[in-house]
């Protein structure tokens, strides 16, 4: 019976999808999920069963580090599609963040409309990839909170690249026009603190005077998170971008603070969770199984 009434909401999810795919064709996401070692964790290993089945309809690749075996992740998600990341991508958070904000995955993966980033800490719990999608922005994740005190938390901004939606068109539209983010005052900057003797300032200013003080070439240089640069370098330097504000953004994805993400959204679940073994797991444990998540799979594997 219970495998009966299944198939049966699986019949009208893939129905359903293919009406907005008719009503809109011009939205057709990709699902990315960026995985540097062979073998997934047992919540990591939930995570993509999970997406598999409130998402698996979507096309989904598995980005990973070249040499890789990929047959584990295959086995768990069978639909799963791979593309290969050049050498040394993924060998440290460093080199990972300079990976998401060069134009190589958005190249690879140009005839989509939107990828959706699922790092494999995230966590899918709505089959509403598509409505996001039709919001029109061009970047959304997980909102970020002024303060860690618990009490007074004020929401700050958007957003969390863990789970995140980028419109592809938008970022190799801003690849092609290459516009400058490091500013002529910023290498100004760099040269005086090299004069002083500040170690890598000169080498710095120098280096943002050619390529790498573009957008296409940032990877080069910047050093910071990747959802830095979506949410605060790209916007900057391209001030029509579209970033969800944090109080739409929290109804896409959460991180920190469950509890008072729940509060916020008058206990509403958002499309997804980034970090959630990492972030007040017993308090959102109960919240997952409601959502039907089995979780006694990662506790038994």
């Amino acid at each position: 019976m219970y495998a009966s009434v299944i198939a049966y909401r699986m019949i009208i999810l893939k129905l359903t999808l293919s009406l907005m795919k008719k009503i809109n064709p011009k939205i057709n996401p990709v699902i990315l999920i960026p995985m540097h070692k062979q073998e997934p964790s047992p919540h990591e290993k939930l995570s993509l069963i999970q997406c598999q089945k409130i998402l698996g309809d979507y096309p989904t690749y598995l980005l990973h580090p070249q040499g890789m075996s990929t047959k584990i992740y295959e086995a768990i998600f069978p639909t799963l599609q791979t593309l290969t990341a050049p050498p040394n991508s993924m060998s440290s958070i460093s080199a990972y963040n300079k990976l998401m904000i060069s134009p190589f995955i958005f190249d690879a993966l140009n005839s989509y409309s939107h990828i959706l980033i699922h790092e494999p800490d995230a966590i899918v719990l709505k089959n509403d990839l598509h409505y996001w999608c039709e919001q029109d922005f061009d970047y959304i994740g997980a909102p970020w909170f002024t303060s860690d005190a618990t009490e007074d938390l004020q929401l700050k901004g958007t957003g969390n690249f863990g789970l995140s939606l980028i419109k592809t068109k938008t970022a190799n539209t801003l690849f092609t026009d290459n516009p400058r983010w490091f500013s002529t005052s910023m290498i100004i900057r760099d040269l005086l603190r090299g004069l002083r003797g500040q170690k890598g300032a000169f080498s710095r200013a120098i280096k943002s005077m050619g390529s790498s003080g573009r957008l296409a070439g940032a990877h080069h240089l910047y050093k910071d998170h990747c959802d830095i640069f979506w949410s605060y370098v790209a916007p900057k330097v391209a001030p029509h971008l579209r970033i969800a504000p944090p109080e739409q953004a929290i109804y896409f994805s959460w991180e920190q603070s469950p509890k008072k993400c729940l509060t916020i959204c008058n206990g509403k679940l958002p499309f997804g969770i980034h970090a959630w073994p990492k972030y007040d797991l017993t308090f959102l444990e109960p919240l997952l199984m409601e959502s039907g998540i089995i979780l006694n799979a990662y506790h038994s594997a």
